[in-house]
């Protein structure tokens, strides 16, 4: 919505998202096949929670909205952390998936609360006296 009412052509910056995602990908395997000498074809299997919960806790909104890149840094950094800190801590790695859960589910929680307080607010600063 934001981009047309911008004057900018939807159909054109998906277009080029999609593009560069595709681009950044094969860079991805290629340097990942550089890497090691065999790349097993399900590599990247269940990424996409960590992803998605990277990009949730560093406050994208789920509903749309805006975020930081700094923000999304520290969500990368806080669930990149998650794993070696089971192991250091003796934890069975299978929690890590739970943990994350409950990260996102605590991010959501926490968003949603914040977008309630400030509807009320709004809805205050509109009332008349």
């Amino acid at each position: 919505m934001a981009a047309r009412l911008a004057g900018l052509d939807v159909a054109v910056v998906k277009f080029a998202v999609f593009t560069l995602a595709g681009a950044l990908t094969a860079l991805a395997a290629v340097v990942n096949a550089a890497r090691f000498t065999q790349v097993p074809s399900n590599s990247g299997l269940g990424l996409e929670m960590k992803v998605i919960a990277a990009a949730v806790v560093g406050g994208a909104a789920i509903r749309g909205g805006r975020a930081t890149l700094a923000g999304t840094v520290l969500g990368v950094v806080l669930l990149g952390a998650i794993g070696p800190a089971l192991t250091f801590l003796g934890i069975n790695a299978y929690w890590e998936r739970a943990i994350q859960g409950a990260i996102i589910l605590a991010a959501v929680a926490i968003d949603a609360v914040g977008r309630a307080g400030a509807r009320r607010i709004a809805r205050a600063a509109a009332a008349p006296a």
